[in-house]
């Protein structure tokens, strides 16, 4: 949900179609009640699981009513053109004594619907310092699909503090959509709303979202849990989503710019419930209600449960103790009303940045950027009572360090003290194409409101507002407000500007404006004039009232012209507006020299994720033998630790880490180096890897997932490798689940000069790969896979010795070597041809060609898992190359389940028919394009792996890496 007027759309509409395809692999259904959980390391702070007699309303302690079309001098239509009227009648809010509560929107004989909205009281919800926060709640939507479900719009979501009695500061004030769903269909979609609209760094109105689809039953069908976790003990900050416990999104605050992450962070959040009926959203996937949308199905909640974890309960503020120079403030409360008071804090010197943290009654934390009123910084508490007691402290910045005040305690004196609130004017001033309604309110209950329409002052003469004031034309209306025994409040102001040009349509603008860029522009369409419809073109033709209508950012992949009008009934249309952007495949300025070539970096995730969400982590040997990281200008930098404590540093979990990563959308191209060996591209999404440097600069250390403390376990991460010295060594590189699994990935490879032209890798989408996973393996292999990745056996615990399936291959291992003590075995490996038999448990043979003897002992199943050990003898434990050979062939033997029939070995056909075999390896093998896959150590014998290697050492033409999802 949002609060402004404008038309919401998702990104990966398109791609929703196909979710539904995938998601059966998940079987079982949940219960119909259950109770709030107990997560381990987690402290409740909040719950209600709504328990009570039928028909009841809900606890008045823990939630208040939002009634009526929208809020007090709000948006109307609560911003979304929903078209529903929200009551507190326990015919659409009730519990149903079954220990749900249910929200029923319901429809009269004359086609208006009413329905429900509730809000905690509580605005507190936010992670302590370096702590968490987890909200969840477990749903079931309501029970229709199809044509009968067109319009219903429920949710479950949260609004940061500062938009109760403003209503017109979103999105800045940020807003964490936690679960949304429309029109029946079974998905659940997740947004953070910041910044400012339209675009932004949240990219408006859109958001930054992400999308998964209920999995076994339908989100309609039965309940499942949404959830969000809000971490500051990483570094950047993140805010995780989740769908039955599995994490699908994530949104950190290395995805915008610092003011706008802390104008949408800095302070506690309140939860709302509700369904809404019709509205953009609903709109963007077929409108409705329409008349064959059937009222009465509730969404039904079984709780709603907050916990903290973590943290050293500072609350999200503070400066670390350090104690404030004397005299270098003055700060004071100030009861505003019967339920507010007003915190000020005026420092001695001017301060970047002011927080006020305060207890009420002892509890309940509430943390707030305040507002910088001409050098006096300001903010409202609300919900406050006669005798309520505030125990509040301020964080500023003097200088650059940041100082704690002591503590300081505020008694509220109720009602009949303080000043009135100053009146709110909706719509608030600006430029209108027509007349405006103009409503008046104040948050002081009782109070009696004054105003003038011609810029003067308004006096205790002035006239009595009692009602909506019509604004024909422009003008500055004024208002004040009075109460007995109270501080008449400061003036509220408006300016009106109506019908400017002679009522001529806004002229539409765009955003990203018109020039030159890498890669595909989503171009987004706005008009100033509220409610205008635009219609574009992309071939630079001049647009009219039948061409295409702008619903959605318009995708720019290659050189286009876009012109636009925006037209509205009984005005005349706007001027024709035009972009022109030229789209640049190559790596524009951050191209290389002699010997460089551009990797681009494509985003395919359908809409999960942005260009500012993707990380690319790129480490290699330069020509002189030392370790470098890419920057997005392309060139190399030296690794150093001490960037661990350098600006701009990455912190997890305590632990500083150097940043060595860009986004894709600082460079969507960058240009290899001429002279790469070992080099490894990560790729992360929604993080960066964190990678510590050794003390001498000689080494790094890379992800592990067999350390539980590695910072990069729940880190969605895959990677690319390759090996290129222009001129000397020819480009080698390839995907690889050598290790794990992380997201679809692609390679596309062109050297124009040697004709070659191929792509590699996994088409098919996460869900789908994960799922099909599930369908395809057999119980050994189930347990690889995580929310975050499936991981490969030979990084598997279950598969070392001590594991579960530490003895998973042995049977089959003594079954070849019995074979083999009493049958000759033969291999002919493309003309080099070997002869041996065992004897005594040891493999021994030559290589017939020349004669060259050789012998492997019998291996373990964690060596044919690793293909390491026997298979793999170190020259300091006797190994030699002709070991090496032959022990490659058998550990790709083993995986393959073709170990007893060396005429197999080399007949790709045979593969993966009979068990045991290596389920993971033959799983991406099914899924990989043309059946490639760098599955185990050795999966490059007889050429099954997705390595590629060029037969020229001249540089590639161009390596595109696709980023799925």
């Amino acid at each position: 949900m949002m609060a402004v007027p404008r038309t919401r759309l998702r990104v990966g509409i398109v791609a929703l179609l196909v979710i539904g395809l995938v998601a059966g692999w998940v079987t079982t259904r949940i219960a119909a009640h259950a109770a709030v959980p107990s997560p381990a390391g987690w402290n409740l702070v909040f719950s209600d699981d709504f328990t009570g007699p039928a028909g009841s309303p809900v606890n008045a302690a823990n939630w208040q009513y939002t009634t009526g079309t929208a809020y007090p001098g709000g948006p109307p239509n609560f911003g979304t053109n929903e078209v529903e009227t929200m009551t507190a009648s326990t015919a659409n809010v009730a519990l149903d004594g079954a220990g749900d509560l249910r929200i029923t929107p319901l429809r009269d004989g004359a086609g208006n619907w009413t329905s429900g909205r509730i809000e905690t009281k509580r605005t507190d919800f936010q992670p302590p310092a370096g702590g968490k926060l987890k909200v969840e709640a477990r749903i079931q939507m309501p029970d229709v699909t199809g044509a009968g479900a067109a319009g219903y719009w429920p949710a479950f979501w949260m609004l940061g503090a500062p938009f109760r009695g403003n209503y017109w500061n979103w999105p800045g004030i940020g807003e964490l959509d936690i679960m949304e769903n429309v029109n029946g269909i079974n998905n659940d979609w997740a947004t953070m709303h910041c910044g400012s609209a339209p675009g932004g760094p949240c990219n408006e109105f859109t958001g930054l979202g992400g999308q998964r689809a209920c999995a076994g039953t339908p989100c309609q069908a039965g309940f499942h849990t949404y959830g969000l976790e809000w971490d500051r003990g990483v570094t950047p900050e993140v805010i995780r989503f989740y769908l039955d416990g599995v994490q699908f999104h994530q949104v950190s605050a290395a995805n915008m710019d610092p003011a706008a992450w802390a104008s949408a962070t800095n302070h506690g959040f309140f939860i709302i419930l509700n369904l809404a009926m019709g509205g953009a959203f609903p709109a963007a996937f077929g409108g409705g209600p329409t008349a064959a949308t059937v009222p009465g199905h509730p969404m039904v909640v079984d709780y709603v449960a907050a916990w903290q974890a973590g943290g050293t309960g500072g609350g999200g503020g503070g400066g670390g103790g350090t104690p404030p120079p004397s005299g270098d403030y003055t700060q004071s409360v100030t009861a505003v009303s019967d339920t507010q008071a007003k915190f000020s804090f005026k420092p001695t010197t001017p301060a970047s940045l002011v927080d006020v943290h305060y207890l009420i009654n002892g509890a309940n934390q509430q943390n707030f950027r305040m507002a910088n009123n001409g050098g006096t910084w300001e903010q409202t508490a609300g919900n406050l009572t006669n005798g309520t007691v505030l125990t509040y402290w301020f964080t500023y910045e003097k200088n650059g360090p940041l100082y704690d005040t002591p503590h300081f305690t505020y008694t509220h004196g109720g009602a009949g003290t303080g000043t009135v609130a100053t009146p709110v004017l909706s719509p608030p001033g600006g430029t209108y194409t027509g007349a405006q309604s103009v409503t008046i309110s104040t948050s002081t209950a009782g109070a009696t409101i004054r105003y003038t329409q011609d810029g003067s002052t308004p006096t205790a003469n002035s006239p009595v507002y009692t009602g909506p004031i019509s604004v024909t034309s422009s003008r500055t209306v004024k208002a004040i407000a009075s109460a007995s025994g109270m501080t008449t409040s400061a003036i509220g102001t408006a300016t009106y500007t109506v019908n400017p040009g002679n009522g001529t349509v806004a002229t539409p603008t765009f955003n990203p404006p018109g020039g030159t860029y890498t890669g595909t522009q989503s171009v987004f369409l706005n008009s100033a004039t509220v409610g205008a419809a635009i219609h574009y073109t992309t071939d630079g033709s001049t647009p009219t009232a039948n061409s295409p209508q702008y619903a959605g950012p318009i995708p720019v992949a290659a050189n286009a012209t876009l012109k636009a009008i925006a037209t509205m009934p009984g005005l005349a249309n706007s001027a024709v507006a035009t972009a022109a952007y030229t789209i640049v495949a190559g790596c524009g300025g951050n191209c290389g020299g002699p010997g460089t070539f551009p990797i681009t970096f494509q985003n395919n995730p359908r809409g999960t994720w942005s260009n500012s969400q993707i990380y690319v982590t790129m480490l290699y040997l330069d020509g002189a033998g030392q370790w470098n990281y890419l920057r997005p200008d392309g060139t190399g930098a030296h690794i150093d630790h001490t960037m661990a404590t350098a600006p701009g540093h990455l912190t997890k979990n305590g632990v500083n880490y150097p940043n060595m990563a860009f986004t894709v959308a600082q460079a969507g191209t960058v240009s290899s180096p001429a002279s790469v060996r070992g080099g490894r591209v990560y790729l992360s999404v929604g993080s960066p890897i964190y990678i510590p440097v050794s003390p001498d600069n000689q080494g790094w250390g890379g992800p592990d997932l067999n350390n539980v403390n590695d910072p990069n376990r729940d880190v969605y991460y895959d990677w690319y490798e390759y090996t290129y010295i222009a001129g000397q060594v020819a480009f080698g590189g390839n995907t690889t689940a050598v290790d794990q699994f992380g997201f679809p990935m692609t390679s596309h490879l062109v050297q124009a000069s040697s004709g070659y032209d191929r792509t590699l890798g996994i088409t098919q989408t996460r869900d789908q790969v994960l799922a099909g996973y599930q369908a395809f393996v057999g119980p050994a292999f189930k347990g690889l896979a995580n929310q975050y990745r499936i991981v490969a056996p030979r990084s598997s615990s279950d598969f070392k010795p001590g594991g579960a399936q530490a003895s998973f291959f042995q049977g089959y291992i003594d079954q070849v070597w019995n074979f083999y003590t009493t049958n000759q075995w033969t291999e002919n490996d493309h003309g080099v041809m070997y002869s041996g038999r065992v004897s005594g448990g040891v493999l021994s043979g030559t290589r017939t060609n020349d004669g060259a003897p050789f012998s492997i002992r019998k291996p373990t199943t964690t060596e044919v898992v690793e293909c390491s050990g026997a298979l793999a003898l170190p020259n300091n434990e006797g190994g030699t190359d002709l070991i090496r050979s032959v022990g490659r062939d058998f550990c790709a033997a083993f995986h393959r389940g073709v170990a007893l029939n060396s005429a197999a070995w080399f007949d790709a056909t045979k593969y993966y028919q009979t068990s045991p075999r290596d389920d993971y390896a033959a799983y991406f093998h099914t899924v990989g394009i043309d059946h490639r896959s760098y599955a185990f150590a050795y999966d490059d014998v007889n050429d099954q792996s997705s390595v590629q290697i060029l037969s020229q050492s001249t540089p590639p033409t161009s390596l595109t890496l696709g980023i799925g999802w």
